[in-house]
């Protein structure tokens, strides 16, 4: 595999923005036919050098199914004349299959937390631009007749530019797969490859074909080979999961890069509680797009208030106080905290609260309602506290003082005394989070 790597370095270049933008232009004027049925993935095939037309033939059909909305089919298009593993582990990607997408998923949930201002996109629209930005480089490549020109390499460069064209070139978590690569260290080097590797940890956020089972509105095939699963979407006709049942770092494939001898595919097995509300206060965090200007919010309406916990987000539960973390709240519904004013606060908590599966489970736990099954629900509490999205407030007095406000129908008022108390506990709560990490 590295063999292989480092013989597509030196036959090409890295592709310019230039290059991508014109590439991308000329795919946009193409016709394309509509109404697709899904792609018919049989299996693994042998990697090989299409001839041009081919190429071209196959950039025409993906294009027309990235106008459908199916972004694997797009990338299994290029795949089925290439028999290129990248373009299998990016079609996992882009439908957050198995262990790569949940990977891929917690990659970009970290790269918008570090940089909310650059990641203006949904996740989907972002796998979009990617997509239409690789099947632009097949197309250059078919174009000059340099079919060898769409190699591994080129992908992973095409890919690293849509990113760096919004400023997030160091976030991107695919810069991993440049380890090792000799003149590409600026890129290993980077805050993206320490999320990719720290990522591995919650591999198990992807989707897993179990999930559809018994829903007929999906059609779940396997693969000739026995070596992927499918699941179709029967009425828009495009691939929700692909599943690669032999995807792990022993098999030779694309994810070696990620050099993880310890990395392996999830079970196909329906995910726990805990991982399903997990992935899905990350997937709402990266598909909300542009954070939420803050005079955008809509007007706050004291008789609408949430009757669950008072404003300064302090609850109890079995006898301990916990505290709702803002700026985790307000950065999972996309609202910019930094420009939070005693104004528009209100107005602000509210549109969050409402949005978060964080003021969703908090409700849930004050007001008593409880899931069917009592270890689903401490798993569930137990996550809240484990990710910060609520702190457990270790100081009784303050935490007495902080939840004295009786839980009712409107706002009451945060005072210069009561903010500064609140402000000094959660120094104080960083300072021992700091010290034990």
């Amino acid at each position: 595999m590295e063999e292989t790597l480092m013989t597509s370095i030196t036959a090409a270049r890295p592709v310019d923005s230039l290059a991508l933008s014109a590439a991308n232009a000329r795919m946009s004027s193409s016709s394309a036919p509509t109404e697709l049925k899904a792609f018919e993935f049989t299996g693994a095939i042998a990697p090989r050098t299409p001839s041009a037309q081919e190429l071209a033939q196959a950039v025409d059909k993906a294009s027309a199914r990235l106008d459908q909305g199916d972004r694997a089919g797009a990338y299994l298009e290029l795949y089925s004349v290439t028999g290129n593993e990248q373009l299998l582990m990016q079609a996992q990607i882009t439908t957050y299959s198995g262990a790569i997408g949940g990977m891929a998923l917690e990659g970009n949930f970290r790269a918008k937390m570090a940089k909310p201002e650059q990641y203006t996109l949904t996740l989907d629209q972002f796998s979009h631009e990617i997509d239409k930005a690789v099947i632009g480089l097949a197309r250059n490549a078919a174009d000059e007749g340099r079919p060898e020109h769409f190699n591994t390499y080129q992908i992973m460069h095409t890919d690293r530019a849509v990113w760096a064209s919004k400023g997030m070139g160091n976030h991107f978590p695919g810069n991993a797969q440049f380890i090792g690569i000799p003149g590409d260290e600026h890129i290993a080097k980077s805050e993206g490859s320490q999320n990719a590797i720290l990522a591995q940890d919650e591999a198990e956020l992807g989707r897993r074909p179990s999930e559809y089972a018994n829903d007929p509105r999906y059609d779940i095939k396997t693969s000739r080979d026995g070596r992927f699963v499918t699941v179709v979407n029967n009425e828009t006709q495009r691939i929700e999961v692909l599943f690669d049942k032999a995807f792990d770092s022993d098999h030779g494939s694309a994810l070696d890069r990620l050099h993880s001898p310890d990395l392996e595919q999830i079970k196909d097995e329906p995910p726990t509680d805990r991982i399903v509300a997990e992935r899905e206060r990350k997937m709402n965090f990266v598909q909300a797009g542009l954070m939420v200007p803050v005079d955008e919010l809509p007007a706050f309406n004291p008789s609408l208030a949430r009757p669950a916990a008072n404003l300064d987000r302090v609850f109890e539960f079995e006898g301990e106080y916990y505290q709702v973390d803002d700026r985790v709240l307000f950065e999972q519904a996309g609202v910019d905290f930094e420009k939070m004013t005693e104004d528009n606060f209100p107005a602000a908590l509210k549109y969050a609260w409402e949005l978060s599966s964080i003021g969703r489970d908090v409700d849930a736990l004050v007001s008593g309602k409880r899931p069917d099954s009592p270890d689903a629900f401490r798993e569930t509490f137990d996550q809240l506290v484990e990710t910060k999205a609520v702190v457990k407030l270790i100081d009784s007095k303050v935490a007495a003082h902080l939840a004295k406000d009786k839980p009712e129908m409107e706002y009451h008022p945060i005072n210069d005394a009561h903010r500064q108390l609140r402000f000094d506990l959660f120094t104080e709560l960083k300072a021992q989070a700091t010290e034990s990490a």
